[in-house]
C-alpha cells in the first residue's frame, strides 16, 4: 500500500526550494514529461515525487516547452544554470 500523500499545486506557488528540486528533476525543461489533464478546465501538469510526497504540478502554458524560468526576483535563468543559483547566493 502507498502511504504517500498527494498534492496538487501551481509550479508559482511551489515553495522555492521545491521549485529549486523540479528544476534540478528537469534541467532540459519540462516538454516530454508533460502530461494534459483533462478536467472540466484542463491542464498541464508534471508529476514530482519525493520520499514522502507525490506532486501533481500544475504549469501555466508558457512553462510546458519552456527552456527557461522566470524566477521570482524577475531574473531569467536557464534551467540547466538555475540549479547553481541557490549556491552562489
Amino acid at each position: 500500500m502507498d502511504s504517500k500523500v498527494r498534492k496538487l499545486v501551481s509550479f508559482n506557488k511551489l515553495e522555492p526550494s521545491l521549485r529549486q528540486l523540479l528544476i534540478q528533476e528537469y534541467p532540459d525543461g519540462f516538454g516530454d514529461a508533460v502530461l494534459r489533464i483533462d478536467a472540466p478546465k484542463p491542464f498541464y501538469a508534471v508529476l514530482f515525487d519525493l520520499e514522502d510526497t507525490t506532486y501533481l504540478v500544475k504549469l501555466n502554458s508558457y512553462l510546458v516547452n519552456a527552456s527557461q524560468v522566470e524566477l521570482e526576483d524577475d531574473d531569467i535563468v536557464e534551467l540547466s544554470e538555475a540549479v547553481d543559483l541557490e549556491e552562489e547566493e
